[in-house]
């Protein structure tokens, strides 16, 4: 049995899964469905949405937020964070701005998801 943090709301419940690699046996202690869900997406898909924030120079704002435009596999997700810490973006930044193309081949791109002026 092994424990999970639900992330699907401020309530961050505990939930109890049984499982091993061919097979989800069990699911206990969710509050809800959404939480029910999260255990299952959580052990079945291997990709996930990102965010992280990029450097600005010449701007007020020291940073600007950026998500990937689709998930990518979580298991990619510590070298992109990586990939981003290099980056330092010159404003303007607009939302939508592309910031990486492609990122890692994997046909997902990362933007700006806020602006710095």
């Amino acid at each position: 049995m092994q424990q999970i943090t639900c992330l699907n709301c401020p309530l961050r419940c505990s939930i109890d899964v049984e499982y091993d690699e061919s097979a989800i046996y069990s699911i206990e202690r969710n509050n809800c469905e959404r939480g029910y869900r999260f255990a299952i997406d959580l052990l079945d898909l291997p990709n996930r949405n990102m965010f992280g924030y990029v450097k600005v120079e010449n701007s007020t704002s020291k940073s600007v937020k950026v998500i990937t435009t689709k998930p990518i596999p979580r298991d990619l997700i510590p070298v992109v964070e990586e990939m981003l810490s290099k980056i330092t973006l010159n404003a303007p930044v607009e939302v939508q701005d592309l910031v990486i193309k492609n990122v890692l081949d994997t046909g997902v791109d990362i933007v700006a998801a806020s602006q710095a002026l």
